[in-house]
């Protein structure tokens, strides 16, 4: 896991096994990057470009999911879009 992103988690307060965890399975995948930038409002949510999968993502501590605002996609045209902003696209879009 990049160092900045294990920051982003500390800084977040999660707990440090969520975090070792989650550094673990991120270097099980070969995966450097956890975050990614929202293209809309420029917050950081989690990369859509993590492994998919019906068994993939389960590996990953549900914890980080519990934080719905950190949530990342990909909208239509491909860009990143976290949560919040795809929520705001659905009501108001």
């Amino acid at each position: 896991m990049d160092s900045r992103d294990r920051k982003r988690l500390e800084e977040l307060k999660f707990s440090a096994e969520v975090i070792a965890k989650t550094e673990a399975v991120l270097s099980l995948w070969g995966v450097d990057e956890l975050f990614a930038r929202c293209t809309y409002c420029k917050k950081i949510c989690f990369s859509p470009y993590l492994p998919k999968g019906k068994h993939m993502r389960k590996k990953l501590p549900a914890d980080l999911f519990l934080r719905r605002e950190l949530v990342g996609f990909r909208d239509e045209s491909g860009e990143v879009i976290c949560w919040p902003c795809d929520e705001f696209q659905f009501e108001y879009g």
